[in-house]
């Protein structure tokens, strides 16, 4: 039974209707382990979350579950092009890029923010996104607000306040144009 009351993280959905309020534990499988970190891709149709149930690559491996018939599916791990033998956490949707933390090996610090696209189907490699978004510390939870051109996120690095603060950052893009001229 899903509704015992063990000590476990587990993702709920709330609605509210007419002023009557209906809570529901989701069934996403890996009853006996923390299902945490939601994120709900814009299609309402698709959740990410970072689970330690049994048979995750590390600790916490994410997994992703599919809304059918009303019903959200099992989870079903996101493989070993996105898990690594470190843990992955903090998952985020951009439109269709999924955004998430990861203190797998190579990267600057101990979590670190990466992102991956799913090409029909199939995950595409992870890429870690550069200084000064990483850092030696712990980098998660980035959000992008494209209306205002603007994106945040969290990390307890170094130069910062105390424990997690929130960055800002202008994303842009890179344009190399090289002139070349033959004498």
């Amino acid at each position: 039974d899903l509704n015992v009351g063990n000590y476990y993280c587990q993702i709920y959905k709330h609605n509210v209707i007419n002023q009557e309020e209906d809570v529901e534990l989701l069934n996403l499988g890996g009853n006996l382990s923390n299902t945490q970190h939601p994120a709900l891709h814009y299609t309402d149709s698709i959740l990410i979350y970072s689970s330690d149930r049994e048979g995750s690559v590390a600790q916490y491996d994410l997994y992703i579950s599919f809304l059918r018939d009303g019903k959200w599916t099992l989870g079903l791990n996101l493989g070993q092009v996105i898990n690594t033998e470190g843990n992955e956490k903090f998952p985020v949707w951009y439109k269709d890029t999924l955004y998430f933390s990861s203190d797998r090996e190579g990267g600057f610090g101990a979590f670190d923010i990466y992102s991956a696209k799913n090409n029909t189907g199939i995950w595409q490699d992870a890429e870690m996104q550069p200084a000064p978004i990483n850092s030696a510390g712990d980098d998660i939870s980035i959000i992008y607000d494209s209306e205002i051109k603007t994106g945040y996120f969290s990390s307890n690095r170094m130069d910062g306040q105390g424990g997690f603060d929130v960055y800002r950052f202008i994303p842009f893009n890179l344009k190399l144009v090289v002139n070349a001229y033959d004498s």
